[in-house]
Parts: structure tokens; sequence; C-alpha cells
């Protein structure tokens, strides 16, 4: 199980835990530092970042499906996919307002996510210089 002070902010290019161009991720323990056996979590394609919300929600973002997987870190499991922008290239928590920021390179966009029923919040939906590459 994740938790705040172990895991905050967990990038693919510096972890294992996340197998690019893949549709899971690995569940690694706390404890011992190790891979738990047969917990792996199917998300959607191409899972990139991923970052720790509160009531242990794990929000990943999968490039390749331009979505956001969110996950209940308690049990493991997928509790709901969101779609976004295309292209998700950065993810931002905010722990008091509950709310995710997601960066979209391909659509040139932000998109603002309520935390608290997991949903794009209705015309919070931001256009960028095509220059910032997703960048927020």
């Amino acid at each position: 199980m994740f938790n705040s002070f172990s895991y905050n902010i967990i990038n693919a290019q510096k972890s294992d835990n996340i197998q690019l161009h893949s549709q899971t991720l690995d569940v690694i323990s706390n404890q011992t530092k190790a891979l738990e056996n047969s917990s792996s979590i199917k998300v959607d394609n191409y899972p990139v970042a991923m970052i720790l919300g509160s009531n242990n929600k794990i929000y990943v973002y999968n490039y390749d499906s331009d979505t956001i997987s969110v996950i209940d870190g308690n049990n493991n499991t997928v509790v709901k996919n969101i779609t976004v922008g295309n292209g998700p290239h950065y993810i931002i928590y905010n722990p008091v307002t509950i709310t995710i920021y997601i960066s979209n390179a391909l659509s040139n966009s932000i998109f603002i996510i309520d935390g608290a029923v997991n949903k794009v919040v209705t015309g919070a939906t931001f256009q960028i210089s095509q220059f910032n590459s997703g960048h927020i």
C-alpha cells in the first residue's frame, strides 16, 4: 500500500515500478521495498507517472490513452479512468483543495479534476501556448 510518507511523486524515468508501454503497475512494499507477488494493477495504455492524493488515492496518467487512472491504494484497484486532453504530460495535486491539474502536451491544454468526486471540472479547461509543450 502507498502512503504519503514513502511515495509522493513517482516518475517512470526514475523508477522501476511503472513499465512503459504496458498497461500495468507493479506494487512495491513500503516495508521491504520489494515487489509484492501477484500485485499488478491494470491501467490504460502507457502509464508514465503517478501522484498520491488524499484518502490514499493514486492518480496515474496514461499518455497513449489520454486518461487518468484513479487507484484506491487501500486495495490496489482502479476505481475510475478519467478522459483528459491529448498526451497528458504533467500532473500536480493540491491537497488543500483536493484538486488535480493535468497538462496535455498534444492538445496544449490544462484539465482540472475535482479529486473529491474524480471528475473533470466543467468549464475549467484552459488552452495554453503550443510552445509550453504541456509544462505547468
